[in-house]
């Protein structure tokens, strides 16, 4: 009875052993879960804050540029993530090629979650909010280098909302704002109190050129089989004879018509309009259709004469 392991105070003793082996080996397999989760939430969280931190959102750049932020809005651009129709499309794409496609689509309509490693097949939910919002302001205005037919393989300059953006104005309204600081009350970096601004505009040709487009907008397969056939189209259009960009008419004062720009500020800093006679490009970026979206998400460009 009260040997070692024999009698029935030992088969107790046993019992109990095997239980607390059972309890452990449970405890360890939940704590290891909840690790696995805590672990997940933590890479979700610190891709967030990385995306936020050197992808800025267009909503950063709203508080200047309040109305050029509308009108992207309600873009082709701004719904190139999550539109329906681009998920089916690229998915069947996916699985015509057994995955062998990978980023080739997203890395337009999610460019900068590309740029961040997210991974193709994740769902909208877990993207970061830069994802979300398909060609966003810095798709184009963090881009310096020139690119011709990429398939999309641009790269994004990485950098917090005081990094240089790059586009075809000269920058001096810019100047005008960083000279009295105070006034305008804006932020220049993390030790200053005011509306964060970027401290530089680098003048880059190429934006204002049909070129820029091209790298989105004329996409290939593979050799000889291509998917959008949109720069082929233009440049042997009477429009391109005749010297007439992609931007006079998709940016231009009238949707589809090479009329010129509309005059404007190029932003509006605490109330006070900078540059106001600066031609104004548009970015509705109107098209000859319509998103396929509900009209509230996604309101028309018209009237329009594409």
């Amino acid at each position: 009875m009260l040997d070692a392991f024999g009698g029935q105070r030992g088969n107790t003793q046993l019992a109990r052993l095997f239980l607390s082996l059972i309890a452990a080996v449970l405890f360890l397999g939940m704590s290891t879960q909840v690790d696995a989760q805590e672990a997940s939430e933590a890479d979700v969280a610190h891709t967030e804050i990385f995306s936020e931190e050197v992808f800025p959102s267009a909503s950063k750049c709203a508080a200047c540029h309040e109305e050029i932020y509308k009108e992207w809005s309600s873009s082709n651009h701004a719904y190139a993530s999550i539109s329906p129709m681009f998920h089916k499309f690229e998915q069947a794409i996916t699985n015509l090629t057994q995955g062998t496609i990978g980023t080739f689509c997203v890395r337009c309509h999610q460019s900068v979650g590309t740029t961040l490693g997210e991974s193709r097949a994740a769902p909208l939910w877990e993207r970061s909010q830069v994802s979300r919002e398909g060609i966003t302001c810095i798709t184009c205005h963090r881009v310096k280098d020139t690119y011709a037919k990429a398939n999309g393989e641009r790269r994004i300059e990485p950098g917090k909302i005081y990094s240089p953006v790059y586009t075809n104005s000269d920058g001096e309204g810019l100047k005008k704002v960083l000279e009295d600081k105070s006034y305008y009350r804006v932020a220049t970096n993390e030790e200053e109190r005011g509306n964060q601004i970027h401290t530089e505009v680098v003048k880059f040709t190429q934006i204002s050129k049909s070129e820029f487009c091209v790298s989105c907008h004329q996409v290939a397969v593979n050799l000889g089989i291509k998917l959008e056939v949109v720069w082929d189209q233009y440049r042997d259009s009477p429009a391109n004879a005749k010297g007439i960009t992609c931007q006079e008419c998709h940016m231009g004062k009238d949707p589809g018509l090479p009329n010129g720009y509309a005059r404007g500020p190029a932003a509006v800093v605490t109330g006070t309009a900078i540059h106001t006679g600066r031609a104004r490009h548009k970015h509705p970026f109107s098209v000859p259709a319509d998103p396929l979206a509900h009209m509230g998400l996604c309101p028309p460009t018209a009237p329009r004469a594409i």
